[in-house]
């Protein structure tokens, strides 16, 4: 893969920012940077229907029974997956 700066995105104008980049080639972006780009397919690379939103495992260290006891205001791990 070959960088190049003019396109990377830290040009404090903005003017490397991955939506002003052209068509035709592979671009890389962060989460931040990475979101609506008018491009007619995103990939994003490790995310398939299978792992997003995810499992929704309780916390390990704070189980939901304990969520419920402690106070309303403490989501449990089924509230916290339809966040997602």
């Amino acid at each position: 893969i070959r960088v190049r700066p003019e396109l990377h995105g830290d040009d404090p104008d903005g003017a490397g920012a991955p939506w002003s980049s052209a068509g035709g080639a592979l671009h890389l972006s962060d989460l931040e940077h990475g979101g609506y780009t008018g491009r007619e397919a995103v990939f994003l690379v490790g995310m398939d229907a299978e792992l997003v939103p995810g499992a929704g495992g309780q916390d390990p260290v704070l189980l939901d029974g304990d969520r419920r006891v402690l106070g309303a205001d403490l989501p449990t791990s089924a509230e916290l997956l339809k966040e997602r």
